[in-house]
Parts: structure tokens; C-alpha cells; sequence
């Protein structure tokens, strides 16, 4: 069975997964010849200027961020310079095309979905914790999160399902709401798994998006989708198609993606943003990639990214929330993100390794649908 999608622009690029498994998947980013203190500290040493770690992030304004923020921050300390491609959806075919002993990449992000095809694949390294001791302040949750946990990665930062508005025509906006108006809305329309996972919220036949998980309850699901759809007047993967169409008037809200939309909301008066108290999200693991010459380093960078000032300083640019306990988030976000384990279990997120072969008929019936 193979079942393609794509998401063009969600994180700033277009993306294409394929749950047959590929060869090659993931990016790594090998951090220079620094020594790790007990607290997570890095020091230059020796050689460290002559190191270079290429890393593999989402597109558009994340890598901008994390290229400002985290890559920089570790060149300054350590002399490692940090090759930050902005490969987006492409990571998984570049690695893909690699030599096993000739990766792209030393260093790679991947969500649960990338994450799950990895692992699969062989693509990554498995996690040395010993090498990473800031874990040590992650929440346990995104530690030991089924179908991702951290065997082969960080988790490190992520995204909720959230609603952006147009502040001059609405006070606020829900799930339910996006159904029941007659109102223009935008949605999600190229990966399908999140519009699905807001039509199980909304089917209420079994606990959180547990309807995704069996065949038999995929007729509710596909039921409140369909109600959902019948206001869409905007289906896309682009962050810039939706915040024109609500600048235009073509639509009054959308759903989207919280970083990107907070970010919107920071810099436009006319946006915001509200996170239904029900709702799915997704998280970013970095991983250091199978064959990179640059494994040890690559864990360095890994616990570099993990540190509380570096984690609230990312959080302050790129608006998603971090994996520290001890990062602070800007007051746009601060109220809207989860800062307890109990918080983030709260939130669904997709176990790609219980979905298995579903993922076709899900995929199909939205295709459908739309």
C-alpha cells in the first residue's frame, strides 16, 4: 500500500509523505567540538571552527527563525559553523537519493509523520541521552510520547491546531462554529490529517481523534468533515493564501497552524488568533542522521537547542511552544500554550504507528470531500 500527500506551505513548503517506506528520510546537524558541562553548557575546543554541521529544517519563516536564533547562537559559542537548508518537504526524498554513508544532512527535523517513516527506515541515529543532559528539563509527555517518544530524537518545539479571525467581523471562533456559520472559512487543504482530526473532535464517538484509529467509526469522522466543508471557500497549504484571504474579505477565519498564525497576529492588527480548549497539534523532533560523520557533534546541537535560554528565545521569534518546562513564551502565546505535562496531554496529537494503513482511506475520503 502507498498513500501520497502533500502540504504546501504548513511549515512553509510543500510536503509529500508516502507511508511505504523509503530508504533515506531524515536530516542531521552535527554540533562542533564542544564540551558539555552538566548543566548543558558548551565551550569551544579544539577544531571546532573547522567543523560544519548541515542541518535540514521546515521552509519559509521557521527556518528564518531558527537560522536567527539557534544557529547563530551556536556558532557565536562554539566557532561551528551551522549550514541551516531550508529543505521543508524535500527531506525526505533527499535523504532518500543519499548513499547510506553520504548523507545530505547531519541533522534533521521531523514531525510525528516524518518521524515515524524514519525510524522505520533506519534513517536516524538512535539517541544517546548521556549526550543530551538537558533533557533532563523536557516535559516527561513529549519524552514518552507513543509513536514518537525520543529513541532516535529531541522533541524540541511544535504547533496547535488554532483558528485565525478577522478581529473586526468576530469576537472569536470554535470548531462547532466553523460548521454551523454562514460565513467563508479557509482550511487545511493539502495534508489531510488535521482537518481529520478536528472532525473527530467533533464526532464525539470515542474519546479525543481515537475514531481515527478504527475503520468501523471512520463514517462519523467523515460525516462532521463533510459539514465542515460545506462553508470552505478557501482549501489550501499556504499561511500567505489564508491571512490575504482574511485581509480581502473572501473569508472571515480560518484553520491553521498557531505559530504561524500568532506570528501573523503579532505584526497585523486585523488578525486573531484563538486555540479551541479541544484540539490536535504536532510536535518536532531533530534527530542526528544515520551515516553523518558528525554524530556526537550533532547531539551537542541537539542539547544546545534544548536549553531554557535558547528554547525562550526561539519561542519569542517563531511563536510555537517549546519542550523545555523552564522556557518562558512571549504573552501573545503564553496563556494559549500548554505548561504542564497535564496540559499537553490535553492535546491529540497522531500516532502514525497505530494509523498504519488507515492513513489511505483517510486521505482518500478527504481528497473526496474537498
Amino acid at each position: 500500500m502507498s498513500q501520497e500527500s502533500e502540504r504546501t506551505d504548513s511549515r512553509g513548503t510543500t510536503q509529500r509523505s508516502n507511508s511505504t517506506f523509503g530508504r533515506r528520510e531524515f536530516l542531521a546537524a552535527g554540533a562542533a567540538g564542544a564540551s558539555l558541562g552538566l548543566a548543558g553548557c558548551l565551550g569551544g575546543s579544539s577544531g571546532s571552527e573547522d567543523i560544519e554541521l548541515d542541518v535540514a529544517v521546515w521552509a519559509g519563516t521557521y527556518a528564518e527563525r531558527f537560522e536567527e536564533v539557534v544557529a547563530k547562537g551556536y556558532e557565536e559559542e562554539t566557532g561551528v559553523t551551522v549550514n541551516v537548508s531550508p529543505a521543508g518537504g524535500e527531506i525526505l526524498s533527499q535523504l532518500q537519493a543519499a548513499s547510506d554513508d553520504d548523507p545530505p544532512y547531519d541533522v534533521v527535523s521531523a514531525d510525528e509523520l516524518y518521524y515515524h517513516l524514519g525510524v522505520n527506515d533506519g534513517l536516524y541515529n538512535e539517541l544517546r541521552p548521556e549526550n543530551v543532559p538537558n533533557l533532563e528539563n523536557v516535559y516527561s509527555f513529549l519524552k514518552e510520547k507513543p509513536g514518537q517518544g525520543m529513541d532516535y530524537g529531541v522533541p524540541t518545539d511544535g504547533e496547535l491546531l488554532g483558528i485565525a479571525y478577522d478581529a473586526e467581523a468576530m469576537s472569536g471562533a470554535d470548531w462547532e462554529q466553523m460548521q454551523e456559520t454562514d460565513d467563508n472559512t479557509g482550511f487545511e487543504g493539502v495534508f489531510y490529517v488535521y482537518p481529520m482530526m478536528i472532525a473527530a473532535l467533533l464526532s464525539d464517538a470515542r474519546p479525543g481523534i481515537e475514531e481515527l484509529y478504527h475503520e468501523e467509526d471512520h463514517s462519523a469522522v467523515f460525516e462532521e468533515m463533510e459539514a465542515l466543508a460545506n462553508n470552505v471557500d478557501i482549501w489550501t497549504g499556504s499561511a500567505a493564501e489564508i491571512f490575504n484571504g482574511i485581509e480581502q474579505g473572501i473569508i472571515t477565519h480560518a484553520m491553521w497552524y498557531s505559530g504561524m498564525a500568532y506570528a501573523e497576529a503579532d505584526v497585523n492588527e486585523n488578525i486573531s488568533v484563538t486555540i479551541p480548549e479541544r484540539t490536535g497539534g504536532y510536535v518536532n523532533n531533530y534527530c542526528t542522521v544515520s551515516g553523518t560523520d558528525h554524530r556526537e557533534e550533532g547531539e551537542k546541537f541537539l542539547n544546545y537547542m534544548l536549553r531554557p535560554e535558547v528554547q525562550t528565545e526561539w519561542a519569542e521569534t517563531g511563536y510555537n511552544f517549546m519542550a523545555n518546562k523552564n522556557a518562558e513564551h512571549p504573552g501573545l502565546t503564553a496563556e494559549a500554550y500548554p505548561s504542564s505535562n497535564d496540559e499537553l496531554e490535553s492535546i491529540n496529537f497522531v500516532n502514525f504507528d497505530r494509523l498504519g494503513d488507515l492513513q489511505s482511506d483517510l486521505s482518500g475520503e478527504f481528497d473526496s470531500i474537498k
